[in-house]
């Protein structure tokens, strides 16, 4: 077996389990009402999951056609 096949199925379960943590940990403290919750991003675990599932996952474009107005540039 190749050797990212075999380092990943070491680390997504590892990995899934500390992002699924932090995301409890950012809810609760944002409950609690700390504010510097609010700024603290979640972590995506369903994509990410999809990503290193079997299934076949259909890209989503990052700005919809015809909206680039919405976009803002630097």
């Amino acid at each position: 077996m190749p050797l990212f096949p075999q380092v990943a199925q070491v680390v997504v379960p590892t990995a899934a389990y500390c992002s699924e943590k932090y995301n409890q940990t950012v809810v609760s403290a944002a409950e609690k009402g700390y504010k510097v919750s609010s700024y603290l991003p979640l972590v995506p675990t369903e994509r990410i999951a999809k990503v290193f599932s079997n299934e076949v996952v259909e890209s989503q474009p990052l700005a919809s056609a015809g909206r680039e107005a919405d976009v803002a540039v630097y």
